[in-house]
């Protein structure tokens, strides 16, 4: 299963051609604090995600992972009985993600 380890930011009304900002998904925590957003919960992407407006007045809506949509994938694996996980873009920091791997998994490293 692949799995994201980043934030997409996009501006709304989405503009064919216009790109999602990227960033940590402790970044996406501390902008839904900067901007007072309320982080949602969406139970069938089972993903987090909030919106808000910037200074420009531009509207945004942001889908991220947390522990909650970590655990959520993790469960998917088992239930598929699915031989791994990959990760997209391992230079961002998410660090819930290794502790609830290490619970879930017995990992294997192969060189």
């Amino acid at each position: 299963m692949g799995f994201q380890l980043y934030a997409r930011d996009w501006v709304i009304p989405h503009v064919h051609g216009q790109e999602a900002e990227t960033y940590s998904t402790q970044e996406a925590v501390e902008r839904a604090i900067k901007y007072g957003a309320a982080i949602q919960y969406e139970p069938v992407a089972a993903s987090p995600f909030f919106r808000y407006t910037d200074e420009q007045g531009r509207r945004h809506e942001v889908w991220f992972e947390d522990a909650r949509s970590a655990q959520a994938k993790f469960d998917l694996i088992k239930q598929y009985n699915l031989r791994g996980v990959s990760y997209w873009v391992l230079g961002y920091p998410f660090p819930q993600n290794w502790v609830l791997l290490e619970d879930n998994f017995n990992i294997k490293k192969l060189m």
